[in-house]
């Protein structure tokens, strides 16, 4: 983006120096390269997003599979024992 900037300051220059006509080109031309500067701030945040929320997703999943797991284990492994114990306390 700094880039960007660079260039759309340097092309006003130019144009500053070398038209005669600055008044009528020059809010074109900027107008032009503020689009193209924020067309490129938003490719670059929806890249951004992408990457955090694969990141999220996966982190998600992988609570997800945990949390299955940690079911499926109170399920198999304590729930019997729970039951045995009431079982023997009655």
């Amino acid at each position: 983006e700094t880039r960007s900037f660079a260039w759309l300051e340097d092309r006003i220059a130019w144009l500053e120096r070398n038209t005669g006509l600055v008044s009528e080109t020059l809010p074109i031309e900027a107008a032009r390269q503020i689009q193209l500067i924020r067309g490129q701030l938003l490719e670059e945040c929806r890249l951004r997003y992408q990457v955090d929320m694969n990141r999220v997703l996966v982190d998600s999943d992988d609570v997800r599979q945990r949390v299955i797991a940690l079911e499926r284990w109170l399920r198999e492994a304590v729930v019997p024992e729970v039951v045995r114990a009431h079982v023997a306390i009655q």
